[in-house]
């Protein structure tokens, strides 16, 4: 079994590195790529429009992460983030689950000149990974899981470093018979 932390520091620092020089377009095809994984995430759109108090469509968001017209969303985010007081009477502190799907929607929706905002979409990926081997019935299943994705994300900065065009829909098939489940019920 893969002991992430030790991997974590090398594997943050080489996707530092390797999404540094990344154009716009890039950026954006690694968004897109990345918010497939969070989609198949349990309720990710109740987390987001709860959190934002605002309906969210998926197929908009896509087109306006593509045509960068995402600052309604950031300024959202951040009156969102604002208005949080978790000294209140009334806080409920949130699940990690939705933490992760709010931290992505929040990375995604980023301008994108900000690179930190793709490494921390593709860590996200690698964190909720490794938060299902640690909380779900079958850790094993999500440690092979949690490997392969390390490998993957590695193999992918080889291909932006050879300038190869990305397949955005590659997430998809790789997580498509993969069932997350609830661990919040």
């Amino acid at each position: 079994m893969i002991d992430i932390v030790k991997h974590i520091k090398k594997h943050t620092e080489s996707l530092q590195k390797g999404f540094n020089n990344l154009s716009v377009e890039q950026v954006k095809q690694l968004k897109l790529m990345a918010l497939v994984f969070y989609f198949k995430l349990p309720r990710w759109q109740m987390v987001i429009e709860q959190n934002i108090k605002s309906p969210i469509d998926k197929e908009k968001l896509i087109d306006d992460i593509i045509n960068e017209s995402t600052t309604n969303y950031q300024e959202i985010m951040e009156k969102s983030t604002a208005e949080v007081d978790e000294y209140a009477d009334d806080y409920e502190e949130l699940e990690q689950i939705s933490i992760f799907i709010l931290d992505a929607f929040d990375n995604a929706v980023a301008d994108n000149k900000k690179k930190a905002s793709v490494v921390a979409l593709f860590l996200g990926m690698i964190d909720t990974l490794d938060h299902y081997e640690n909380f779900s019935e079958e850790p094993e299943y999500w440690n092979q899981l949690l490997e392969k994705e390390v490998a993957f994300q590695s193999e992918l900065l080889i291909q932006l470093q050879s300038k190869v065009q990305l397949d955005i829909s590659i997430y998809e098939d790789r997580y498509k018979m993969v069932e997350f489940p609830d661990l919040e019920t």
